[in-house]
């Protein structure tokens, strides 16, 4: 009940003075003070973006990781940041502009998905973050058919992620996180061109079998088709660190709800040494950057 509590008075804080926040964060984790509270890919997304990096934030709900993303960034960097739900946007919009990030963060009422449509977008009113494009079957959607006054609905946007960086002229996109509740498949097939380039970005995804299973695939699915479009290896984030996986295993790791991020590199373009699979959490940063580019030692 104590960490519930000093969590919901942390993200009061955070929201209000998310520049003070970061910095105080950030000060505190060199003490390793309040590392019960530190939540391990706040920690990791210091170690991957650098100043000038251009990123997307897909599943940006209401900047979670979009203001961290842009602090990272800095002014010579860019936040592309996809959050389709009306509220949630809206909420972030006034975040983003509070903090005096909008030169930074270039926020997107969209969904990114395989193909260019509109779309019904459906949503638990008591857990939002929990908004999809097909209901699933457990957590928040336990009631939607026998209670469906506990949900809404409104139409989107859907657009692929090729199309997307082609009309904007983005270059060099550097890292994407992606989060966005069992739709990850149709996301990065939408994003294919992007991911065969010579420069594929690091990904950081979340992957959990109850949420895929209602889009029709397996995160195995997941994995081995980023694996076989441009040779993606996969660890997995947990409290201990970071865990290589086989994009084949059986059976996934990851415990909902809290540990279900996986982080997907190119070993040939981010030059992955063995020694990754240790990673502290609010301990240490870890070196992921040497002299070449995106190299992670």
């Amino acid at each position: 009940m104590k960490e519930e509590i000093m969590r919901f008075l942390i993200n009061i804080f955070k929201s209000k003075q998310p520049r003070i926040y970061w910095f105080l964060y950030w000060n505190l984790v060199q003490l390793n003070l309040f590392k019960r509270f530190l939540f391990c890919p706040e920690i990791l997304l210091s170690s991957i973006i650098k100043k000038g990096d251009n990123v997307i934030d897909i599943g940006a709900n209401t900047g979670q990781l979009t203001l961290l993303m842009a602090i990272l960034a800095g002014k010579g960097g860019s936040v592309h940041a996809f959050e389709p739900y009306s509220k949630s946007f809206d909420k972030l919009s006034n975040i983003v502009k509070n903090a005096k990030l909008s030169s930074i963060i270039k926020l997107n009422k969209l969904a990114l998905s395989n193909e260019t449509r509109s779309a019904t977008l459906r949503v638990p009113l008591e857990k939002c973050t929990e908004a999809t494009l097909i209901p699933h079957k457990s957590d928040a959607w336990l009631n939607y058919e026998s209670e469906p006054w506990r949900y809404a609905t409104e139409t989107c946007h859907l657009i692929t992620l090729d199309n997307y960086v082609k009309e904007n002229a983005i270059k060099n996109i550097s890292f994407i996180k992606c989060d966005v509740e069992g739709a990850e498949l149709p996301v990065f097939m939408g994003g294919e061109n992007l991911l065969k380039g010579p420069n594929p970005p690091i990904l950081m995804i979340e992957a959990y079998e109850e949420w895929t299973k209602s889009f029709g695939y397996h995160p195995r699915d997941l994995f081995s088709f980023l694996e076989k479009t441009a040779g993606y290896e996969f660890y997995w984030l947990h409290e201990g660190g970071l865990k290589k996986i086989k994009s084949d295993y059986s059976s996934l790791p990851g415990i909902y709800w809290r540990w279900l991020d996986y982080l997907c590199i190119v070993p040939d373009v981010h030059n992955i040494s063995p020694d990754i699979v240790r990673f502290l959490t609010g301990i240490k940063k870890c070196g992921f950057y040497s002299a070449k580019r995106h190299s992670v030692i």
